[in-house]
């Protein structure tokens, strides 16, 4: 594999090749260790993957979102507001766990945060549009 890539023995203090070990020992290093392929559902290594597997987030989803929309807001916003024209095609953009309970508070968590050049009033619409979509999907 990469030096790029944590030990996850060593992480856990358990590592037992230690610098033959082909994987980074280093604390300061900042490499990408998580798998995509995992968030993306099609890890074929499973448990003895290399790579953390961590479940996306709804916040992830709402960056990733807009990055997707090259850091234009209103597009995003249009977005979400088909989404809530057509709610049965929501499954075939996001998963459905997005839309759940947590979602309101991953959007509340992430006001302080405020992309660059989104304004208060933008993100209260992005909150309503939110609000709107749980209500529409239910449980």
């Amino acid at each position: 594999m990469s030096k790029r890539v944590l030990c996850k023995f060593f992480a856990h203090g358990a590592c037992l090749k230690g610098e033959h070990c082909e994987f980074s020992h280093d604390w300061k290093a900042t490499p990408n260790n998580i798998c995509t392929f995992y968030q993306k559902g099609a890890c074929a290594f499973g448990s003895r993957c290399r790579y953390e597997h961590v479940k996306l987030l709804g916040l992830s989803l709402l960056v990733r979102l807009h990055q997707q929309f090259l850091g234009n807001l209103w597009l995003l916003i249009l977005y979400l507001w088909l989404i809530l024209q057509e709610p049965h095609q929501v499954e075939l953009l996001l998963p459905r766990e997005f839309f759940r309970n947590s979602l309101l508070q991953v959007v509340l968590s992430y006001l302080p945060l405020s992309l660059p050049g989104m304004v208060p009033w933008m993100m209260m619409i992005m909150m309503i549009m939110v609000t709107m979509m749980m209500m529409v999907l239910g449980d």
